[in-house]
C-alpha cells in the first residue's frame, strides 16, 4: 500500500513539474498611461520585448531597453541602444537570427534602423533618409536588405535599401488603374521577399505576384482571372524542386465584394502557373458548421437548387481574413476568419427630412467562424474544420484564431474579452465543444481586475503566446499593473 502511495505522490509530483514547464509566465511592472511595450515573438528563437527606459542620454535622444528571453521565458541578455526622440517605433522583421527594427515619423524623411543580433545579443544602428510623404505599412528583411510597402505620394510603392551600401530605390511595380500592396513577406527557404499587388482597371480585380532578391526583381506573374472567378488576393509558399503553392481568394464578380473561395495553384521555377483550382466554399464540408442542424440543411437545399438550376453559385455574404500559409511535417495549412462588416445609421425615417440621406458609418467588424485547411504540394485540400468565433467583434481586422495541426489531434484556439477559447478536432471530423477559461496568472491569489490590449500569437511547437497588460490584485502582496507574457499550450484545459 505504501508502495502505491509513493507512486501515486511520485507521479503527481512530476506532473505539476510538467505542467509548470509548459506554462510560464512573465511579468514587467509598468505604470499605465506611461509605459509602452512592444514585443517581438521570433519562433524557436524566443522572444524580444524592447521599451523605452527612463534614462536620460541627452538632448533629442531616448534610450530603448531590449531584453531576450528563451522558450520557457528564461531571460538571456539585456542591451540598450539609442534613437531619436522624435521617431517613433513603427515596424519589425525578423530573419536568420536578427531582428530588424524600424523607427520613423509619418510623412518624414528620417528614419532609423536598429539592428539587433538574438543570437550573440548586441545591436548596431543605421540612419536614413527616404522621400517625403512616405506612409509606410509593411516591411520585410533579410541579409541586411530592407524592403518597405507603403504609399508614396498617393501612390503604391515598395523601397528598397541595404544597410551596408545605404543605397535606397523604388522598385518598379507595373499596374494599370488602382492598386494597393496587399502583402510583403519573406520566403524563408529560398530568401525570397514576396509581394502581392492587387489592382483594379476597368471594374476588374487584376493580382499580380512579384519576388526580389538583394533588391532586383527575379519573377513578376499576373494571375488570370476566370468567368465568374476573378481573384482578389495571393500569396506564395516554397515548395520542393524550386516550385511554389500559390493560395488566393476569389469573387463571382469584378467588384470586391464577399470571398466565393479558394483559389490553389502551384508556379514551376519558370514562373509557369500550373494546375490551378477553384473551391467554393459551399463545397467544403464544414463551412457551414459553426451553424445549427436546421440551419445547415436549409441552406444545403440551396446551394442543390442552384446547382440545378445552373444558376450561379450560392453567395458567401463574407470575406476571409487569410493568415499567412505554413507549412509542417510536409503538409501546408491555410487559416483564415470569416468575417463581415457591421455598420449603424445616422437618422432615420421619422428624424431625417426625406431629402437628406442617411449617413451609413462603420462601426466594426464582426467575426462569425475561423476555417483551417490542410493542403499537399500540389494544392489538394485534404480536409477541412472551422471553430465559431461567439461575438467576436473589432474596431479594426487582426488575425485572431490560432491553428495546432496535429495528425492525432488539431486544435483550434483564440482569445476574446478575458477569456481563452480552444477547440480540438481531427481533420474533416466535427471534432469536440469548444471550451474556454478564463485568461487568468499562475498565481492562486491573484485576481485579475483587468486586461487592457492583449494580443495572442502562434509560438513555437504546440505552444502559444498571450501579452498585454494587466491590473492585478492579490490577497497578500497588494495590486499591481503589469506588462506580461504568458506561454499556453494548444488542446490544454
Amino acid at each position: 500500500m505504501r508502495i502505491y502511495l509513493f507512486y501515486i505522490c511520485l507521479l503527481s509530483i512530476l506532473f505539476t513539474q510538467w505542467a509548470a514547464a509548459q506554462n510560464k509566465r512573465l511579468e514587467i511592472p509598468v505604470r499605465l498611461g506611461f509605459d509602452q511595450m512592444y514585443m517581438a515573438p521570433i519562433g524557436k528563437d524566443g522572444l524580444v520585448v524592447f521599451n523605452k527606459s527612463r534614462k536620460g542620454v541627452g538632448k533629442g535622444l531616448v534610450e530603448y531597453v531590449f531584453r531576450k528571453y528563451d522558450q520557457d521565458l528564461n531571460e538571456d541578455w539585456t542591451i540598450t541602444s539609442v534613437v531619436k526622440r522624435n521617431l517613433p517605433f513603427i515596424d519589425y522583421a525578423y530573419s536568420a537570427h536578427t531582428l530588424y527594427l524600424l523607427f520613423g515619423k509619418a510623412q518624414s524623411r528620417n528614419y532609423q534602423v536598429i539592428k539587433v543580433n538574438v543570437s550573440a545579443g548586441f545591436s548596431e544602428k543605421f540612419d536614413f533618409f527616404f522621400l517625403d510623404k512616405l506612409s509606410i505599412q509593411q516591411l520585410a528583411a533579410v541579409n541586411n536588405d530592407i524592403y518597405i510597402a507603403g504609399m508614396l505620394q498617393g501612390e503604391p510603392s515598395i523601397l528598397h535599401t541595404n544597410l551596408i551600401l545605404k543605397k535606397t530605390k523604388i522598385l518598379s511595380l507595373s499596374f494599370k488603374g488602382r492598386a494597393y500592396i496587399e502583402s510583403l513577406y519573406l520566403d524563408t527557404l529560398n530568401n525570397f521577399v514576396n509581394a502581392t499587388v492587387v489592382s483594379l482597371h476597368r471594374g476588374e480585380t487584376k493580382v499580380l505576384l512579384k519576388s526580389y532578391v538583394k533588391g532586383k526583381e527575379v519573377r513578376s506573374i499576373e494571375l488570370p482571372n476566370e468567368k465568374d472567378k476573378y481573384l482578389q488576393d495571393a500569396q506564395v509558399i516554397a515548395t520542393e524542386n524550386d516550385e511554389q503553392l500559390i493560395v488566393g481568394t476569389y469573387s463571382q464578380y469584378s467588384e470586391r465584394r464577399a470571398h466565393q473561395g479558394l483559389f490553389v495553384g502551384r508556379l514551376t521555377a519558370q514562373s509557369e502557373l500550373k494546375s490551378s483550382q477553384y473551391y467554393s466554399f459551399n463545397d467544403l464540408k464544414n463551412f457551414y458548421g459553426h451553424l445549427n442542424e436546421r440551419e445547415q440543411k436549409r441552406i444545403a437545399r440551396k446551394i442543390l437548387r442552384r446547382k440545378k438550376r445552373g444558376k450561379k453559385e450560392y453567395p458567401i455574404q463574407d470575406k476571409i481574413l487569410l493568415h499567412r500559409i505554413f507549412k509542417e511535417k510536409g503538409r501546408y495549412y491555410a487559416l483564415g476568419e470569416m468575417f463581415y462588416e457591421t455598420v449603424r445609421v445616422v437618422g432615420g425615417a421619422f428624424f431625417t427630412p426625406r431629402n437628406f440621406p442617411q449617413q451609413r458609418i462603420p462601426r466594426e467588424w464582426e467575426y462569425s467562424r475561423a476555417i483551417g485547411l490542410g493542403l499537399d504540394k500540389n494544392g489538394r485540400i485534404l480536409w477541412d474544420n472551422v471553430i465559431k468565433l461567439e461575438r467576436v467583434k473589432v474596431p479594426k481586422l487582426y488575425p485572431v484564431a490560432m491553428l495546432k495541426p496535429n495528425a492525432d489531434s488539431s486544435c483550434f484556439a483564440y482569445y476574446y474579452l478575458d477569456e481563452v477559447f480552444s477547440k480540438n478536432f481531427k481533420e474533416s471530423k466535427e471534432g469536440g465543444e469548444i471550451k474556454s477559461k478564463a485568461l487568468k496568472t499562475l498565481n492562486e491569489n491573484d485576481e485579475v481586475r483587468e486586461n487592457i490590449r492583449v494580443q495572442t500569437r502562434r509560438w513555437a511547437e504546440d505552444s502559444y503566446l498571450i501579452w498585454g497588460y494587466q491590473r492585478v490584485r492579490n490577497k497578500q502582496k497588494g495590486r499591481r499593473k503589469v506588462f506580461f507574457v504568458q506561454k499556453m499550450r494548444f488542446g490544454e484545459e
